[in-house]
């Protein structure tokens, strides 16, 4: 199974924190959002779509595709 995990428009909400990250990547409590997310969805292979300036800074850091529109279609 695939996941897309992705933020919206709601980024522009948590500034100044959501400014150098994307949103999954900020810590809520001990784990980042995304860790979260992957928890409940074992065994899923995750895609993410983020803000475009920010999308080089994580492309070494995500394991999964990055504003990949073929992600949607894929298995």
């Amino acid at each position: 199974m695939r996941i897309c995990i992705f933020e919206d428009k709601g980024y522009e909400n948590l500034y100044p924190v959501s400014f150098t990250r994307p949103v999954f990547e900020l810590k809520c409590g001990h784990t980042t959002l995304k860790e979260k997310i992957l928890r409940k969805f074992k065994g899923a292979k995750p895609g993410f779509m983020m803000r475009g300036y920010i999308a080089s800074a994580f492309s070494g850091k995500l394991e999964g595709p990055i504003n990949d529109m073929n992600l949607l279609t894929q298995d």
